[in-house]
């Protein structure tokens, strides 16, 4: 499927931000009802900025592509430089199993 993001605890994906770029698409692994979301943090005031949503899921893998990335950071007026980490949001009973970088 792709290269493994380093491992990630308390909900955050170490050297995540690295990914965000044209060559990958992020790709998460995952079981229940919805899938999860990513959540990028303010490096300079430390909150949940910009949420987004897959924009696709397939057979239990939940997508998030550069395009909706980039249009989420535009939506808020900001640019990738002003993020610090990489989070995941899932709702009840749903568990993440990997997490991928997966070249496009």
């Amino acid at each position: 499927m792709g290269s493994g993001i380093p491992v990630w605890s308390d909900l955050t994906i170490s050297d995540g931000l690295k990914y965000i770029s044209g060559s990958y698409k992020i790709a998460m692994v995952y079981s229940g009802d919805n899938s999860p979301m990513l959540v990028l943090e303010n490096k300079h005031s430390y909150s949940w900025d910009i949420c987004i949503s897959a924009s696709e899921v397939s057979s239990g893998v939940a997508f998030y592509s550069y395009d909706d990335i980039a249009q989420a950071f535009s939506n808020y007026g900001v640019s990738i430089y002003d993020m610090g980490q990489l989070h995941i949001f899932t709702s009840n009973y749903t568990e993440i199993y990997e997490v991928y970088a997966a070249p496009v």
